[in-house]
């Protein structure tokens, strides 16, 4: 079955409207996107990114629910071998493919990292994406309790 978004959650605050997405059978914590300005009428750009561990199983299903999604965009991916310098996207277009995490996000400056990898490969990915305070959906398997309190207070250490 492919991985879906399920939908948006809706905030109406005074004029605006507000939306995060939500990953089917996932909670992600992050925080809401403005995604329209009602007395500018002006639609705001769409949620950038990035998705490590992009080339397997549930990294190329991942990549290919957020092409599918409006307001999401994927502006790049890892993998842990080289594979080339980028990813083509379902529906055409390349995005920068790389096995250097901190590099990638130096040069794309996403506002949300998606992680589907193992626990090892995902802790080390949170320290980086927390060091350029990027937001994390982590999807990873084998997280311990211990790396659950460990993610929880770099989440709160860093405010993402």
């Amino acid at each position: 079955m492919p991985l879906s978004l399920t939908g948006y959650a809706f905030r109406d605050r005074k004029d605006s409207i507000y939306a995060s997405p939500i990953l089917q059978g996932m909670i992600i914590f992050m925080p809401t996107q403005k995604l329209w300005d009602v007395d500018k009428g002006v639609v705001m750009a769409s949620i950038r990114v990035v998705v490590n561990g992009a080339t397997g199983k549930m990294g190329t299903e991942t990549v290919a629910a957020i092409c599918r999604e409006h307001g999401l965009s994927v502006v790049g991916a890892t993998c842990h071998r080289e594979r080339g310098n980028s990813l083509t996207l379902p529906g055409g277009g390349e995005v920068p493919l790389s096995t250097n995490l901190e590099d990638l996000l130096a040069q794309t400056h996403p506002e949300v990292m998606v992680d589907f990898t193992n626990a090892t490969a995902c802790m080390e990915a949170a320290a980086v994406a927390a060091a350029h305070s990027t937001n994390m959906v982590l999807g990873s398997s084998g997280l311990t309790e211990e790396h659950l309190q460990q993610l929880d207070a770099l989440a709160h250490d860093k405010n993402i």
